[in-house]
C-alpha cells in the first residue's frame, strides 16, 4: 500500500486527511515541517500533503516544497487548501507549476479523487494527469474537457477535428470556449500537451529520444526535436540544460498567462463541479 505523508498543523485537519485517504494508502499526519521532511527521507513516500504556508516554528511549507521537488523528482506533492485564511497567499504560492505541486481546494472529495488518481496512474502516463491538474484552475470546465482529450491522445498525433469529434461540438465551438478562457487555439494546446509528456519522458524516467519519438508517433527523433524547436525555440538538448520538463511546464504556464488565462481559485466548490469526480 503507498505511503501517504501529509503536513497539518490543525489536529482535526490532519484526522480528515487521515480519514480521506486510508482507501488509498497509510497516511502519516505532522505538525512540523521538519518531520513531514524527515519521513520522506526515511521511507518510500508516494505523496505529500501540504495543507499550511508555515508551522508553528516557522519551517516553511514552500521551502520543502522545493527541496522536496529536486530530491524526488516522482514523488507527487499537493497543495490542499480547504479554506481562506489570513495567510492565503503564501499559501497559494506553494501551488508552483514549475515545482509541480498541485492544488486541491474543493474538499475532501475532491482531495480523495486526486490521491486516488495520483497513485494509481502508471509513469509513463503521468504527464498527462499532471497538466490537467497543474493547469486545471485556469481552465473553467469545459476547457478542461478539452485538456483531458488532449492528454489522452499524447501519443499520436490528435487533430482539432477528432478532439472536436470526441466532445460532440463544432470547431467554432471549441475556439471560442477557448478565446474565453484566455487559452491558445487547439492545435497549439494539443501540440504542447503532446510536447510536456514527450519532456517528462526524456527528463524524468530518462528515456531515450528515439523511443519517445516512437511512443507518441513523431516518427523519428529528428521530428521530435524540430517539434520542441518550433514551440519552445529551443532544441531538445537546449530545453534540457534550461531545467528540462519543469522548464517547459514554465514556458506553456507563461504562455497562457501571455494570451490571457488567469488562475482560479475556488476553495470549497463541488468536486463534480471541478471535474473531479471518480
Amino acid at each position: 500500500m503507498a505511503s501517504i505523508a501529509a503536513f497539518a498543523v490543525n489536529e482535526s485537519l490532519g484526522g480528515e486527511i487521515n480519514s480521506a485517504l486510508g482507501d488509498s494508502g497509510t497516511v502519516s499526519v505532522f505538525a512540523r515541517v521538519a518531520d513531514l521532511l524527515s519521513r520522506v527521507e526515511e521511507s518510500e513516500v508516494s505523496a505529500v500533503i501540504l495543507t499550511a504556508a508555515h508551522d508553528a516554528g516557522g519551517g516553511s511549507a514552500l521551502e520543502a516544497a522545493t527541496v522536496l521537488r529536486e530530491q524526488h523528482p516522482l514523488l507527487w506533492i499537493i497543495l490542499y487548501h480547504r479554506s481562506w485564511d489570513p495567510d492565503h497567499e503564501a499559501i497559494l504560492r506553494i501551488a508552483s507549476v514549475p515545482s509541480r505541486v498541485v492544488w486541491v481546494g474543493r474538499g475532501v472529495t475532491a482531495l480523495r479523487t486526486v490521491v486516488a488518481k495520483a497513485l494509481t496512474t502508471q509513469p509513463e502516463r503521468r504527464a498527462g494527469l499532471e497538466t490537467e491538474l497543474l493547469f486545471a484552475t485556469y481552465a473553467p470546465r469545459r476547457v478542461r474537457e478539452f485538456l483531458a482529450v488532449c492528454t489522452a491522445n499524447t501519443h499520436h498525433k490528435l487533430l482539432p477535428r477528432e478532439a472536436e469529434a470526441a466532445m460532440g461540438i463544432q470547431g467554432r465551438t471549441l475556439r471560442g470556449r477557448l478565446n474565453r478562457a484566455g487559452w491558445p487555439p487547439p492545435r497549439y494546446v494539443i501540440a504542447w500537451c503532446r510536447l510536456l509528456h514527450a519532456m517528462f519522458l526524456l527528463d524524468v524516467l530518462g528515456r531515450p529520444a528515439k523511443q519517445v519519438a516512437s511512443l507518441l508517433g513523431y516518427g523519428s527523433a529528428a521530428a521530435l526535436n524540430a517539434s520542441i524547436k518550433r514551440h519552445v525555440k529551443l532544441p531538445s538538448g537546449m530545453v534540457l540544460e534550461e531545467g528540462g520538463y519543469p522548464y517547459l511546464l514554465d514556458s506553456f504556464d507563461r504562455l497562457l498567462r501571455a494570451h490571457g488565462a488567469r488562475r482560479r481559485w475556488h476553495p470549497l466548490r463541488e468536486a463534480s463541479d471541478m471535474g473531479w469526480t471518480s
